[in-house]
């Protein structure tokens, strides 16, 4: 009976330790994940969605290009992936069914791809942001430093944000 609690344990303690923590992810990393989710479930959509892929969490970058460079077919896709980022795609490829399965039936998976794409793309430009704004309160803190490029950084990131805003509406 000892043995079996402490094997059961170690399961435990393996199971949990390959999970990632939930509150560890951001906001772009549940969208992205998403965003795959689907596109597994429509592979037509996935020419629409390279146009974020560099904006995506590495490994959700790898596996868009690796199921774009097989012809969406999922079994070569799988193939191609490292070994290490199969059990993601099958994760997704799950996620996806439930996506669907408790979808209503006037869901429409291209737009809201289309609008996954827009949010991924929105949450990058809040980074960007952040950075610049980080990189401003530096130069405030140290006097004499030149601003002006920052400032014109800033400004242009925040008029793409609100391009991405008002073309929501």
């Amino acid at each position: 009976m000892e043995r079996i609690e402490i094997e059961k344990t170690e399961m435990a303690n393996v199971a949990s330790s390959q999970r990632p923590a939930i509150s560890a992810r951001g906001r772009k990393e549940i969208l992205s994940e998403r965003l795959l989710a689907l596109l597994l479930k429509k592979p037509e959509l996935i020419a629409e969605a390279i146009k974020a892929a560099a904006v995506l969490p590495k490994n959700d970058f790898e596996i868009l290009s690796a199921l774009a460079a097989n012809q969406n077919e999922f079994s070569a896709t799988r193939t191609a992936l490292s070994a290490d980022l199969r059990p993601r795609l099958d994760f997704l490829y799950l996620a996806g069914d439930y996506e669907l399965e408790k979808a209503d039936h006037d869901f429409d998976i291209g737009e809201e791809v289309k609008l996954l794409i827009k949010e991924i793309e929105r949450e990058r430009h809040k980074e960007n942001l952040q950075k610049i704004g980080q990189q401003i309160r530096k130069c405030e803190a140290e006097e004499g430093l030149d601003m002006n490029q920052l400032m014109e950084e800033f400004q242009s990131v925040s008029n793409k944000l609100y391009k991405i805003d008002e073309n929501k509406k």
